[in-house]
């Protein structure tokens, strides 16, 4: 989310580029780029103050967890065991890979 108000800060800069360009001396621009900020930083400040978006992020948080603990499990049981028969697949391979170039030499 933090992005998206970056990026959204960026688009009204480039939006009101033709401000920049008529403003010669650096310190208006310096100026006008710190209102930005300043405005980017309120909005943002009272996005995330906002209740109704607090309690959005929780429900969403509990929901969240239950799939968390099923990835989880579902990781020691399929994926673990997937990754260790690859390891070993893998050491096979290279200990071939290593014979056949020793009787190369």
């Amino acid at each position: 989310m933090k992005l998206t108000l970056f990026v959204a800060a960026v688009v009204l800069a480039l939006a009101h580029g033709s401000l920049a360009q008529e403003a010669t001396d650096f310190s208006k621009v310096s100026d006008y780029f710190q209102q930005l900020r300043d405005r980017v930083t309120e909005e943002f400040s009272t996005l995330m103050n906002n209740p109704a978006l607090q309690e959005h992020a929780e429900t969403i948080r509990a929901q969240v967890e239950p799939l968390t603990s099923q990835i989880s499990a579902k990781m020691e049981t399929d994926i673990k065991p997937m990754v260790s028969q690859l390891q070993q697949q893998m050491a096979e391979l290279l200990q071939r890979l290593k014979d056949q170039t020793a009787a190369l030499n």
